[in-house]
């Protein structure tokens, strides 16, 4: 899966209308996307100054990319609710570390690895709080926050299962795909888990029923990448082909709609920028940012030399 040693941040020319910025600065692996009002409060030291297009009303970003070199192949990324960290976890002996995620506020992080384990560690101390050997019956791939106190972790096997961190016990199993589970979103108004597989399925499992409630028809593609967006009546995944498929919720069999501008590469990761927007990641490196319903390419954001991107995270930084 990994293929590069490093991360980038960056979001050369990144544009929103000048009258709806939020006060606050998004960072991310792939992307550094800041936006703020000019009122509020003073720029890090060091920031480039937008300049505000007279035509449009867009304020204009140019920022340099920014390359962490890790010295081993990434996996997987996730950012620290609330302060700039940087962690090392050697958590799974020789065995890769597959997933990774923060739970209790960001005092712990899971990770899941190859030998089917999921292991808590402690953030302050580094010492591991948890650790449930054989908690899949194949490689773990995939895990993802729902709420403060549950996880969800899919396998090479297409098994996805939802955990209590308090408890560190498993509340739900869903043996939803044939083949791996490539990635995982949740609704937590309706509380139904989204999974997508290799297999060219999207499975939606509701965690009140304990129960597959739906899976698509096979897609004829392999599913790598999914989120939902336009308040939650449109769900978008990304494929091995690199079209970005539209299903409207509740009708989950048949997709309602295909983008295909990205076209050949494969869309490996999706991650949602707001209801309209959503960054993309594909197998030629290149970091693009997408608009949905209307369906455009609004402009490419960075590249990640000539190697895939993996994963994409977010980072929230708030300015007083």
């Amino acid at each position: 899966m990994g293929h590069t040693a490093s991360l980038t941040r960056a979001c050369p020319f990144l544009k929103m209308p000048s009258d709806r910025i939020p006060k606050k600065t998004l960072f991310s692996s792939a992307t550094l996307n800041p936006r703020r009002s000019p009122e509020v409060s003073p720029l890090p030291v060091g920031w480039p100054r937008p300049r505000e297009n007279a035509n449009t009303g867009y304020l204009n970003w140019n920022i340099s990319p920014m390359e962490i070199n890790l010295g081993k192949l990434p996996f997987d990324i996730d950012f620290h609710p609330s302060n700039t960290l940087a962690i090392e976890v050697h958590a799974h002996g020789e065995e890769s570390c597959r997933a990774v995620r923060f739970i209790n506020k960001g005092h712990a992080i899971v990770t899941g690895s190859p030998d089917r384990s999921i292991l808590a560690t402690d953030v302050e101390t580094g010492s591991a709080i948890a650790r449930l050997e054989h908690s899949h019956g194949a490689a773990i791939n995939r895990l993802i926050n729902l709420t403060e106190t549950t996880i969800a972790s899919g396998d090479d096997e297409g098994c996805i299962k939802v955990w209590d961190t308090r408890q560190q016990s498993c509340c739900n199993s869903f043996d939803a795909h044939e083949e791996y589970i490539s990635d995982m979103t949740f609704a937590s108004d309706s509380m139904k888990l989204l999974g997508v597989s290799g297999d060219g399925t999207l499975s939606v499992c509701n965690l009140r029923r304990n129960k597959v409630q739906v899976q698509s028809e096979f897609s004829e593609d392999e599913l790598l990448s999914v989120v939902i967006m336009k308040n939650g009546r449109k769900v978008i995944c990304g494929t091995q082909s690199g079209a970005l498929l539209l299903y409207s919720w509740g009708h989950f069999k048949d997709c309602s709609d295909r983008f295909i501008d990205l076209s050949p590469n494969s869309v490996d990761a999706l991650l949602k920028l707001d209801e309209d927007r959503v960054i993309t990641g594909s197998e030629n490196g290149l970091i693009s940012l997408v608009g949905i319903l209307p369906n455009r390419i609004i402009q490419p954001i960075a590249e990640h030399s000539e190697y895939p991107v993996e994963r994409l995270g977010m980072f929230c930084l708030i300015f007083f």
